[in-house]
């Protein structure tokens, strides 16, 4: 595997030039020495990169002659075979809600097709990739998209656009980035989703915004922020639409009650990045000798190699979005052990409320916004704090843990998306739908 990805590295030249930078290299280099799950990962993205991804079989419908189509152009900050967060989800519900969805892949098209289609999920969702112009291939976290990019990506949209019949589509950003090929699109309806601090994800210290996205701010048609922190982050700017993250209910609310073995198990699920506490995870394992500490998600930007010696401290990797309530059957209680930072701060995570959903306890760190879930969370800022919250919840009734799992029941995706839907065409939010969206 590893030699196959630095064949292609050193066959492709020129392609490994456009693609080289200094962030890129110290990414794939933690790659490299990490766990095998994490070489797993690169190996997939330099598949999709040098080999391309696989053309879809699946003729996309186009929109007929009898009707506009109702389309909705998704250009995100992670691809959809990354984790399964909210964009996925978000893209998913409102294809259930009778829109044509294309998702585009940050990663441009290398090869002679204007375009290509890669993926198609349920009836309405299809994943595609443009082929970008220039000699540069963006970073997307730090770079402005060059005009040489955005004609290129322009030109090859148009085709898109010719091909599937699509007229006046809504235009949803994840990222500034996107915003001057957004602002080339025939009669788009350009939204801002804005769900993480983005500066906060190369620099721990940026409090405010950059200037491309209080420009965006000012010229997308509607806004929509994940958490109070961005919404009051903007809030001087313009209104803003709070729609938190969600859960998938049927699926983690289906998840069985805690197994409450012998030896205790604290579970997390997701990535194991700079922004997790390994140092008081390890501190609070070596205080609770007869606990399991099961780690689940990629650890690629988080130093392990101490929590490797731990021996009560198991680190899965990454897993399919499909096995991650498996995953959480095996847990009696659930941590979300971050450090707080100003990107941390702007975080609603989503794991709250799948934990929740599947009705365990959650211990989490001082993170504004689980700490407006209320009693919902156990909040530790400590070691020892944490330990203590982690003994408690074992004493936790069965029937104040089933009180959690029906209250995540109003935070499905599907009310989230609904309430999207209302932000996107300039509608006032129901209030039964902002209840639900909004009930911390």
């Amino acid at each position: 595997m590893l030699a196959k990805f630095l064949y292609r590295a050193f066959s492709q030249p020129l392609l490994t030039l456009r693609l080289a930078r200094p962030g890129r290299i110290k990414k794939a280099i933690l790659f490299l020495f990490s766990s095998r799950t994490n070489l797993n990962e690169l190996y997939r993205r330099s598949e999709e990169i040098y080999a391309g991804s696989d053309k879809c079989s699946l003729v996309v419908e186009k929109s007929g002659t009898s009707r506009k189509p109702k389309t909705i152009l998704i250009f995100p900050l992670i691809d959809w075979d990354h984790r399964h967060q909210r964009p996925q989800h978000l893209a998913l519900h409102l294809g259930r809600r009778g829109y044509r969805v294309f998702y585009f892949s940050t990663i441009p098209l290398m090869g002679k097709e204007s375009y290509r289609v890669t993926g198609q999920f349920e009836e309405h969702v299809h994943v595609c990739r443009l082929r970008a112009g220039g000699f540069r291939i963006d970073d997307i976290h730090r770079d402005a998209m060059s005009p040489a990019a955005r004609d290129g990506y322009m030109a090859s949209l148009r085709q898109l656009m010719k091909d599937m019949e699509m007229e006046n589509p809504i235009v949803i950003l994840h990222h500034p980035y996107w915003a001057p090929l957004a602002e080339q699109i025939p009669g788009a309806r350009i939204g801002y989703d804005c769900m993480d601090h983005h500066q906060g994800f190369y620099d721990e210290t940026a409090i405010g915004m950059d200037p491309s996205e209080l420009s965006l701010l000012k010229t997308a048609d509607f806004v929509v922020a994940s958490s109070v922190y961005l919404r009051d982050k903007f809030r001087a700017v313009r209104d803003i639409t709070l729609i938190p993250n969600g859960c998938e209910y049927d699926v983690f609310s289906n998840v069985a009650p805690p197994p409450r073995g012998s030896i205790p198990v604290a579970g997390y699920i997701g990535a194991i990045a700079k922004w997790f506490d390994i140092h008081l995870l390890i501190e609070v394992a070596q205080k609770l000798p007869g606990w399991m500490f099961v780690l689940v998600g990629t650890t690629a930007g988080c130093a392990t190699w101490n929590a490797k010696r731990i021996p009560n401290i198991k680190i899965v990797g990454e897993v399919p979005y499909a096995d991650v309530p498996a995953q959480l059957e095996r847990f009696d209680v659930c941590m979300i052990p971050f450090r707080i930072t100003e990107l941390t701060k702007a975080t609603n995570p989503v794991k709250v409320y799948e934990y929740l959903a599947s009705g365990r306890p959650v211990i989490s760190t001082p993170i504004p916004e689980v700490k407006l879930l209320g009693g919902k969370v156990k909040i530790a800022a400590t070691a020892n704090e944490f330990v203590a919250k982690l003994q408690e919840s074992l004493e936790v009734q069965r029937s104040v843990c089933e009180g959690w799992r029906r209250w995540a029941a109003g935070q499905d995706w599907s009310y989230r998306a609904a309430a999207f839907e209302e932000a996107m065409l300039g509608l006032s939010p129901s209030v039964s739908r902002m209840t639900r969206a909004s009930s911390f």
